[in-house]
């Protein structure tokens, strides 16, 4: 595969981690932009051409714009099939590894947002306990399935790490940071082992 020029536009502490993760793992050349969000720069004319929703990350490839966390990963990790981070596209796997995606992306997340917004991002006039409580009991349901997957191994789709546990691991990392994993020893293991790779941590360093 030949190599693409990619530049990641991002802010600490939002789903940019997500790409930034799955470009360390594959171990290419890319270029950061960061973009200050208490300057509001994601709401500046011209990161509005690139992102027409003033939001973060946003990614450059070869000239042409991506928008949303998880396409960007899953793009990525189909462009360089020789580094294994998803099962080929006509594996039976294939159909677990888009599963893992959409039911974290569609039942974990929006749960997530919800105790978040309620517990620090929201003034405290506006925080709900009951949307937090409710929003918990739903992410519980969910991280049970999960819970469930990973018993017996490390990774998600046939015990290899791919794409699926950035994406899925970035979600579990947050909950745990709000303290949602206490009831979920396998789910903490993850998260721990997720964090332990090196790309994780490079990543991380890369995002402040």
């Amino acid at each position: 595969m030949s190599a693409h020029a990619i530049t990641l536009y991002y802010a600490a502490f939002t789903r940019a981690s997500r790409p930034m993760w799955t470009l360390e793992e594959l171990g290419i050349n890319y270029a950061l932009k960061k973009i200050d969000l208490k300057l509001k720069e994601q709401k500046n004319p011209e990161y509005l051409k690139i992102h027409p929703l003033g939001l973060v990350p946003a990614m450059v490839v070869d000239g042409q714009t991506m928008i949303e966390s998880g396409a960007m990963c899953m793009w990525l990790a189909d462009q360089y099939p020789e580094k294994k981070l998803c099962p080929e596209i006509t594996s039976p796997e294939r159909a677990h590894y888009y599963q893992w995606y959409f039911l974290s992306c569609n039942h974990l997340e929006p749960e997530l947002v919800k105790i978040f917004l309620h517990t620090k991002k929201l003034p405290e006039n506006e925080r709900n306990p009951s949307e937090i409580e409710k929003a918990k009991v739903l992410f519980g349901q969910s991280a049970v399935v999960f819970e469930n997957a990973l018993k017996d191994k490390s990774y998600l789709i046939q015990n290899i790490f791919s794409a699926a546990d950035i994406f899925v691991g970035s979600q579990m990392i947050w909950a745990e940071s709000m303290g949602l994993l206490s009831e979920f020893k396998i789910l903490t293991q993850y998260c721990s082992h997720l964090k332990g790779r090196k790309a994780y941590q490079s990543a991380q360093q890369k995002a402040k």
